[in-house]
């Protein structure tokens, strides 16, 4: 939680939010700003790929650290792996698929 402040508190120095600020207009928002921020990133980093040497070989060095930082975890929602415990009917089931049963076999009063 401290860390999302403190993000958010930088985020007044950012070029846009200062102008906004200077000029007396309606700040930014954070989730706006961040999201500038990602792709001025991304923009960074397809610069900095495409003046290597050899861009093939840091693209794919990038891509082997993007699986390892974005590794597929199980799902816990999903019951593969877990005991589902037994699947027989319990007694008062049973009574009742029995009384159901009774009921459809009586013919209907008039």
């Amino acid at each position: 939680m401290t860390l999302s402040l403190l993000l958010d508190h930088a985020l007044l120095i950012h070029p846009e939010q200062r102008a906004c600020l200077e000029n007396r207009t309606p700040a930014r928002t954070v989730g706006s700003l961040k999201r500038a921020a990602h792709g001025e990133a991304l923009i960074a980093l397809v610069r900095k790929i495409l003046l290597e040497t050899d861009p093939l070989r840091m693209l794919e060095q990038l891509a082997e650290k993007i699986k390892a930082l974005f590794a597929l975890a199980p799902s816990k929602k999903h019951m593969s792996g877990r005991d589902i415990g037994r699947q027989e009917p319990t007694p008062s089931l049973n009574r009742r698929a029995n009384i159901g049963s009774i009921g459809e076999m009586m013919p209907a009063a008039a």
